[in-house]
């Protein structure tokens, strides 16, 4: 250990410190211009075919409605919060930006005001962000 401190102390050792923290900075720095994977699977996407999945088991469950097809589009990424350590804290999933039903039943105006009602309860958005349409 005694060898080590004399050496850091050195000419030498003071050298290879400097020359790693430059190669540090370097990498860093080159690391901002490669591209990143897009093969990895976005979290987001995953969260809207989830709600997708969930609105038409129960949408098409609503007296009248029929076949059914559900999209949904989302305002952002989930955002991941950390603690200074770097540990996950906390997933922020998306806001809803809107919510489009396509269903047999999307001609009558009672069934269309019902979907409206379900698809606004669950996702707690407003009447504005949903379209109901008749499926063809």
């Amino acid at each position: 250990m005694q060898k080590c401190k004399e050496w850091l102390k050195g000419e030498n050792g003071r050298r290879t410190i400097v020359i790693a923290g430059l190669l540090g900075m370097a990498l860093i720095l080159l690391s901002q211009f490669l591209p990143e994977n897009q093969a990895v699977s976005a979290p987001e996407t995953d969260y809207a075919d989830l709600l997708e999945q969930r609105l038409v088991a129960l949408v098409s469950s609503v007296d009248g409605v029929g076949e059914c097809r559900v999209m949904v589009t989302l305002e952002s990424g989930t955002e991941h919060v950390y603690t200074a350590q770097t540990a996950l804290v906390a997933e922020v999933y998306p806001t809803v930006r809107g919510v489009v039903v396509v269903c047999e039943g999307g001609d009558q105006p009672a069934i269309c005001d019902r979907v409206i009602e379900v698809v606004t309860t669950a996702l707690n958005v407003s009447k504005r962000r949903v379209c109901v349409t008749k499926l063809t």
